[in-house]
C-alpha cells in the first residue's frame, strides 16, 4: 500500500486527500448515524444472548460489527455480499504482525535483505489475499454504479467508494489507486474503532466509579433506555466525550506515527537530516509528566475546557496532527461514542482478574491492543 493517504508522497497525498475529503464532511457523517445505532443495538443483543459469560474475544466480535459498519457507510455494497468478512480481519492481523517484525529487525529494513527473506514471501501472499478481497468489493461497487449511474442521490454518491468510482470515470483516479485506498480504508475504519471500543470497555470495567458516573449521565440524557439515541443526545454526552478522550490519551490506539523528513529538522541539540524516517511515540507524549500530572491515572476531567486550555495543542495527538491527520477521526469518534453509550446504558461491565489498567497486557502492533481483556457483562435493571 504505497499510495494511500497514510503512506503516499506529498504530491499523491494532496490529490487523494482532496478527492476523499468530501466523503467525510459532516453532512455525510450525520447520514451514518442510523447505521451506527443499528449495529450498536446488535452488539447489545449479542451481550444479552451471552449475559454472564466471560468474554475473552470481544474485540473480534466488535471488529466484525465495525467492519459491517465500514461496508455500509463507505460503500454501496451490502455486507452480506462480501462472504470473506472474517478473512479481512485475519489478513489485517497478519499484515500488521509482518510489518512489526520487519520494523524491529534492522536488517530487514534494507530492501535487499527484505526481499530475500521468508517474511517477504508471506507479506506478498497476505497482500495478494487483501487485494483479492478489495477487488471483489470494487467489482460489487462498479455493478452498483452501472445500475444507478448519475441518478443516485448526492449523499450516497459522495460516500467513499462510490465517490472514487465516480471520479474514476473521468480518469481523475486510477483503478489501482482506488484499490489501494480501499484496502487501507476498510482496515483502518473498522480496526481502529473496534480496538478503541474494546479498550474503553476494559478500562471502565476496572474503574467502576467512573463507569457509574458515566452511567448517571446516560440515564439523564437517555432516560427511557432507548437503543436509538439521537445525534443531539449523543452530542450532549460531555462526560462520555471526556472518557473517550482520556482512554485515547492513556492508551492511544496508534501508539506511534511515522513521518518522513523532507528537509533537515532542528531539535536542539540534535538535527534530523532530510531523508530520515522519524517515529513519533504518541504513547510517551501522552504520558509526559511535564504535561500530564500523575500521567498514569485515568482521569477524564483532564479534558474539561479549562484544563485543555492549559496545554499545548500538540500534547494530545491520538489522530495525529496537521494536514496529514486522520481523515476519519470524526467518523471514529461518532461510532465509538454511540456504541459505548448504547452498551453501557444497558450493561455493567466488569473485568475478570484485573484491578488496575497496569494489569492489562498490551500487544504493541501497528495498533495497541489488549491481549488479556476478560470482561463480564451484567444487564442493568430498570
Amino acid at each position: 500500500m504505497k499510495d494511500t493517504l497514510l503512506t503516499s508522497k506529498v504530491s499523491i497525498w494532496k490529490e487523494h486527500r482532496k478527492m476523499i475529503n468530501p466523503s467525510f464532511n459532516m453532512k455525510i457523517l450525520n447520514s451514518f448515524h442510523d447505521i451506527f445505532v443499528k449495529h450498536s443495538s446488535e452488539m447489545v443483543q449479542f451481550l444479552v444472548d451471552n449475559e454472564g459469560r466471560e468474554q475473552t474475544d470481544l474485540l473480534e466480535v466488535i471488529w466484525n460489527k465495525t467492519l459491517d459498519v465500514a461496508l455500509e457507510t463507505l460503500t454501496s455494497v451490502k455486507p452480506s455480499a462480501i462472504k470473506e468478512r472474517r478473512c479481512v480481519i485475519e489478513v489485517t492481523v497478519k499484515f500488521e504482525e509482518i510489518l512489526i517484525q520487519r520494523f524491529h529487525t534492522f536488517w530487514l529494513l534494507i530492501d535487499f535483505f527484505w526481499k530475500l527473506s521468508n517474511l517477504h514471501k508471506e507479506h506478498k501472499m497476505v497482500c495478494q489475499t487483501g487485494r483479492g478481497l478489495a477487488e471483489n468489493l470494487m467489482a460489487e461497487e462498479y455493478k452498483s454504479y452501472e445500475s444507478k449511474g448519475r441518478n443516485d442521490d448526492a449523499i450516497q454518491s459522495n460516500r467513499f467508494l462510490p465517490n472514487l468510482t465516480k471520479l474514476s470515470q473521468t480518469k481523475q483516479i486510477t483503478r489501482e489507486e482506488i484499490l489501494e485506498e480501499t484496502i487501507f480504508m476498510m482496515m483502518a475504519a473498522s480496526e481502529t474503532s473496534a480496538i478503541t471500543i474494546n479498550t474503553i470497555l476494559t478500562i471502565l470495567g476496572i474503574y467502576t466509579d467512573i463507569q457509574e458516573r458515566l452511567y448517571d449521565e446516560l440515564v439523564l440524557v437517555l432516560p427511557n433506555n432507548e437503543n436509538s439515541p439521537t445525534r443531539e443526545q449523543i452530542n450532549s454526552l460531555d462526560y462520555l466525550e471526556r472518557v473517550v478522550k482520556e482512554a485515547l490519551r492513556l492508551v492511544p490506539t496508534a501508539p506511534f506515527i511515522v513521518r518522513y523528513a523532507d528537509e533537515d529538522i532542528k531539535c536542539d541539540p540534535y538535527v534530523f537530516p532530510a531523508g530520515s524516517n522519524l517515529a513519533v511515540p504518541v504513547v510517551l507524549l501522552h504520558r509526559d509528566p511535564d504535561v500530564w500530572p500523575d500521567p498514569e491515572k485515568f482521569d477524564p476531567d483532564r479534558f474539561l475546557p479549562d484544563e485543555v486550555a492549559k496545554r499545548h495543542r500538540c500534547s494530545y495527538i491520538p489522530f495525529s496532527f496537521g494536514a496529514r491527520n486522520c481523515i476519519g477521526f470524526k467518523f471514529g469518534m461518532m461510532l465509538v461514542k454511540i456504541m459505548v453509550a448504547t452498551i453501557l446504558r444497558n450493561f455493567k461491565v466488569r473485568t475478570v482478574g484485573m484491578k488496575s489498567w497496569k494489569d492489562i497486557q498490551w500487544k504493541y502492533m501497528v495498533m495497541l491492543k489488549a491481549k488479556n481483556s476478560r470482561l463480564r457483562f451484567e444487564k442493568r435493571k430498570f
